[in-house]
Parts: structure tokens; C-alpha cells; sequence
């Protein structure tokens, strides 16, 4: 008989940081890769950080960044606190992105990627 085991995406993670160590996790175009180990250890500094203030269950933080590995960490980061993630890919929208973003009464933070 199988049992399941349910995992939340923070385990997955610390999961995978344990077992792939040393494999990569992510690159950059023509650059150095990202390990599992290093990509779980920015993935807590930022979600750390995002604690310290005040960052919550169900918060939304706006992701203001181009599609690039450190764009997935910040993911992986808001999530795994259980904050909700409002992506803004300033390639797929008109200048003016925050008019489509939802009107909410719920603390929202940005976290802008270079």
C-alpha cells in the first residue's frame, strides 16, 4: 500500500536543498548557475527579511522585475511565508502596470529585481 505524504512548498525546497545540494537549481544566460543549496539560502533571507516587516498569510507583494533566476527566488520566498505573489513582468504590460493590479484592503508591499 502507498502513503502519501503531503508536502507544502517550503518543504519541497528545504527537500531539495538537502538532497541536490551541489546541482544547479537555476542560471543566468552565460553565467554561473545557482546551486539548490544557494537557491534555498537566498529563498530564506528574503523570506526572512520579508517577515521583519510585518509580511504575512495573505499579504500581496508585487514582484517588479524581469524574467531572470532571482525573479523565482523572490517567488519561492513570498509563497513560502504563505503571502501572495502579484507577478509584474514590465515586458508583458503597457507602461502603466499598477492600474491592473487589484484594489485590495490587505497590506501590499513591491519587491523590485535588477
Amino acid at each position: 500500500m502507498l502513503t502519501q505524504t503531503t508536502k507544502n512548498l517550503k518543504k519541497v525546497l528545504e527537500s531539495s536543498a538537502e538532497k541536490f545540494a551541489e546541482r544547479p537549481a537555476l542560471s543566468y544566460v552565460d553565467s554561473k548557475s545557482i546551486t539548490y543549496k544557494e537557491f534555498y539560502e537566498k529563498v530564506i533571507k528574503i523570506s526572512d527579511f520579508l517577515r521583519s516587516q510585518d509580511i504575512s498569510i495573505g499579504d500581496r507583494v508585487a514582484i517588479l522585475s524581469e524574467n531572470m533566476p532571482n525573479w523565482v527566488v523572490a517567488y519561492f520566498a513570498i509563497t513560502t511565508i504563505g503571502a501572495i505573489v502579484v507577478p509584474i513582468l514590465p515586458d508583458f504590460h503597457n507602461n502603466k502596470p499598477f492600474e491592473k493590479t487589484p484594489t485590495q484592503k490587505t497590506k501590499r508591499y513591491l519587491y523590485v529585481n535588477q
